[in-house]
């Protein structure tokens, strides 16, 4: 009788979180434009490993970051007691608009 290998497994999602280095100019363009709206000043932007930025960067090496209004206090995602603060989520939008237009002029 011929002997079975194992299976060999690949884990393509979900067992690396992601850091962008904070030098990067994606990290430092978009930590100053929170800071200019929300007086805010930001020394990481992480992702779990779940988080599409996670995806983009372990799978495809492409850098990419999550920010944005805390959602209650972080125990609560995804239940129905999460709540988002409106003034954290208006800085949020004010923020991604002021990125997209500081890097729009940076890199035309």
């Amino acid at each position: 009788m011929a002997q079975r290998s194992s299976p060999e497994l690949t884990f393509l999602t979900g067992v690396s979180p992601s850091e962008v280095d904070r030098n990067a100019p994606l990290f430092s363009t978009l930590s100053d434009c929170v800071e200019a709206v929300s007086g805010k000043s930001r020394n990481s932007m992480r992702s779990t490993p779940a988080a599409i930025s996670a995806i983009l960067l372990v799978q495809k090496n492409i850098p990419a970051v999550g920010f944005g209004a805390l959602c209650g206090d972080l125990t609560q995602n995804g239940f129905n007691d999460e709540w988002v603060d409106l003034d954290e989520f208006l800085d949020s939008i004010a923020a991604t608009a002021l990125f997209v237009a500081t890097w729009e002029s940076d890199n035309a």
